[in-house]
């Protein structure tokens, strides 16, 4: 045994002194299954979103008489125009400025939805011409207590979160907000996504924001010729945008 335990002894002092210990590993992090990671934000300028795709609605008599000024979504580069049906009812003509639209140009009512909350109507455009990005849309409703943006009356953009939602009869998802929005203005949720439109009509739901999901213009079934007065004419909207 003394032997051989000079021999693994010679052998370590051949080899040369031992290298140092190397680095301790540490364990990998890993996430809990319930974890929620960030989700990237879509619109990096979201103030700046809002303000270029928020608009000033003139509601007109065929006569150029002023009915109501209320706001709108400019909802897509072909220059469709989201409202609340209730701020345009009774008008023959249509004036929409701010935003991307820049100076007062025309514009002409096409649809009513389905359910008879929302308007869309379309500027007049010229040939090849688009304005700004595709609004951003979702399905998803802001709850309570979630940061939502809009254009508030004097033009500046405006932060708040949700207070409380409810349904309609109908299951039209409402909203109560913290931001006092003009009629028909539009309201965006913190990553930028068009959400909703604020309602004009009077009673206990005056002023609350009729939730607008992406599939929306999928029930665009009603045109309306100019003057909201006449009666509405039945024909299915081929050409919607899908957002």
């Amino acid at each position: 045994m003394l032997i051989l335990a000079c021999q693994v002894l010679c052998l370590l002092q051949a080899a040369g002194p031992m290298p140092p210990p190397g680095p301790l590993l540490t364990p990998m992090v890993q996430l809990d299954q319930h974890t929620v990671l960030p989700t990237p934000t879509p619109v990096q300028d979201v103030a700046g979103f809002v303000r270029d795709h928020s608009v000033t609605l003139l509601v007109q008599t065929g006569e150029g008489r002023l009915i109501r000024k209320g706001q709108a979504a400019l909802s897509t580069p072909e220059g469709y125009i989201v409202t609340s049906l209730d701020l345009v009812v009774g008008g023959s003509s249509f004036l929409v400025s701010g935003g991307l639209v820049g100076t007062a140009r025309a514009a002409k009512a096409l649809a009513v939805s389905r359910k008879g909350k929302l308007a869309i109507l379309q500027l007049e455009m010229k040939e090849n011409e688009r304005l700004g990005d595709q609004t951003p849309r979702t399905n998803i409703a802001p709850g309570v207590g979630d940061k939502v943006f809009g254009v508030g009356a004097e033009g500046a953009t405006a932060e708040g979160k949700v207070l409380s939602v409810s349904e309609d009869a109908d299951g039209t998802r409402l909203m109560k907000t913290s931001v006092a929005l003009p009629a028909g203005s539009p309201l965006f949720n913190y990553r930028g996504q068009f959400v909703g439109v604020r309602r004009v009509s009077s009673g206990p739901q005056a002023g609350l924001v009729v939730f607008v999901a992406s599939s929306v213009p999928g029930d665009w079934v009603d045109y309306f010729p100019s003057s909201l007065r006449e009666p509405i004419r039945k024909k299915a909207i081929e050409s919607l945008p899908a957002n």
